[in-house]
């Protein structure tokens, strides 16, 4: 019996580093695994990160070029209500024989 047990217990001492060898090759496969999915999850990010950066940005340089198109349309209105103003002024100096500065 006490024979028996010996060979039980120099079986356990000898499969025991095979089967911790087993295991931390498992365990640095499962690493491996979460790494490569993180990494893939972190380019999915950048990518949908990408695409709304760039998609603002096309709104902004649309936006802008309404806005510059809007901003050029009144400067021009400023100007022919300028002149029209100036016109006016100088025909009323005319009429009121009142010197007209410009």
């Amino acid at each position: 019996m006490l024979g028996l047990f010996f060979a039980y217990v120099i079986f356990l001492q000898g499969s025991t580093p095979f089967e911790t060898r087993r295991h931390a090759r498992e365990m640095q496969a499962q690493r491996d695994l979460g790494d490569k999915a993180e990494a893939s999850r972190f380019i999915e990010l950048r990518n949908f990160l990408q695409t709304q950066d760039n998609t603002h940005m096309a709104r902004n340089a649309e936006r802008d070029d309404t806005l510059l198109a809007r901003i050029a349309q009144l400067e021009k209105r400023l100007d022919q209500s300028a002149s029209l103003s100036a016109a006016r002024a100088g025909r009323l100096a005319k009429i009121t024989d009142v010197p007209f500065r410009a």
